[in-house]
């Protein structure tokens, strides 16, 4: 049926057009998808490494109700922690 559908200017045959569509699509789309779903896993990896990086840096910086000078305030903001 999609044969039946080409533009007019494709020269293959109906028959070669066909040949062409069978058994391409789905082994393309499931590789598609599994590469797409790998990326987004990995991502959410990357993203929860940072959140659990972040979490450490904020236990440990100083309260700033507490008066004392925190992340911004220009006294040790650069200091590695």
């Amino acid at each position: 049926m999609l044969a039946k559908l080409r533009d007019r200017r494709i020269q293959a045959s109906e028959e070669e057009v066909v040949r062409s569509l069978e058994g391409t699509g789905a082994t393309t789309c499931c590789s598609t998808r599994r590469q797409v779903v790998e990326g987004y896993d990995f991502y959410q990896r990357q993203m929860e490494a940072c959140d659990q990086e972040l979490q450490r840096y904020l236990a440990v910086l100083p309260d700033r109700q507490e008066g004392k000078h925190g992340l911004g305030s220009g006294c040790g903001a650069d200091e590695a922690v």
